[in-house]
C-alpha cells in the first residue's frame, strides 16, 4: 500500500534530519521575539512541515514492517499533505527567502555573535541550519513519489 521499507527510512531519516536543523539557529525568543511570542518555533511553516513529514515517514517505516495494519489508510490519506509541503518547502525557501539581501545580513549577523542580556551570543552554523531544514524536503517529496 505504502512505500517500500528503504524509501521510507530514507525519507525519515532526511526529515528528522531538517528537523534537527531547527536547534541550530538562535532561539525564536531571541531572533524573531514578537511573532513568536505565544508559538515559538511551532510559528514557521518550515518545522511545522519537517515535523509533518518526520510523522508521516514514521507511520510509512511502520507499515512497512508490519503490513496490513492500521496504519496503511494513514499512509494513503497522508501522502498528499506530505507530498505537497516538502515539495514546496525547497524550492519556496531558495526562491523567496534564503537569497534575499535582508535575511543574509540578518544570518551572518547571527554567525558574527550578537550581545544578548550582557552575553555574547555565536550561531556559526546558521547557515548549515538553513540548508539542513529546507533542502531535503523536495528531495524527500521525489523519493516518495
Amino acid at each position: 500500500v505504502g512505500l517500500a521499507l528503504a524509501p521510507s527510512i530514507l525519507c525519515l531519516s532526511l526529515s528528522a534530519l531538517a528537523v534537527f536543523g531547527a536547534w541550530l539557529e538562535p532561539p525564536c525568543r531571541f531572533s524573531m521575539p514578537v511573532p513568536t511570542r505565544y508559538t515559538g518555533i511551532w510559528s514557521f511553516l518550515t518545522f511545522q512541515t519537517n515535523v509533518i513529514s518526520a510523522g508521516y515517514f514514521g507511520i510509512c517505516v511502520v507499515s512497512a514492517l508490519v503490513p496490513d495494519t492500521l496504519l496503511d489508510p494513514c499512509v494513503v490519506t497522508g501522502f498528499p499533505l506530505a507530498f505537497a509541503l516538502d515539495l514546496l518547502l525547497t524550492p519556496l525557501y531558495y526562491g523567496l527567502d534564503h537569497f534575499n539581501a535582508e535575511n543574509v545580513k540578518v544570518r551572518r549577523k547571527w554567525i558574527q555573535g550578537v550581545e544578548i542580556d550582557g552575553t555574547r551570543m555565536v550561531y556559526p552554523y546558521v547557515e548549515v541550519a538553513a540548508h539542513l531544514q529546507h533542502a531535503p524536503g523536495a528531495v524527500v517529496a521525489l523519493v516518495a513519489a
